[in-house]
């Protein structure tokens, strides 16, 4: 059993090299993402971050906060890692 267990291991192994090596380099995701970075854009949303937050954002969390100032926005989930109530989602407000 534990020499089927490590050919079937051996195997996986090399068929995920095998695959890793093939990859094209255009199946990346930043080869994607150049794609779609130079397609013509619309602009539907803008902030500068650095005043009255609440007029584009909503937050969602517990014990979440955000703060402005001339050098941007602040985003906080909460003060104790891994906590259920110090997770956030900030989200824009559709214009």
């Amino acid at each position: 059993m534990k020499r089927t267990t490590a050919i079937l291991s051996l195997m996986l192994a090399f068929l995920i090299a095998v695959t890793l090596i093939n990859r094209k380099p255009e199946d990346t995701s930043m080869t994607q993402f150049k794609k779609g970075k130079d397609l013509e854009w619309i602009e539907i949303f803008a902030d500068s971050c650095t005043q009255g937050w609440k007029e584009k954002w909503t937050l969602d969390g517990l014990k979440a906060t955000v703060t402005n100032d001339a050098s941007g926005m602040s985003f906080a989930a909460g003060p104790i890692p891994f906590e259920q109530a110090s997770h956030a989602v900030l989200w824009t407000i559709s214009p």
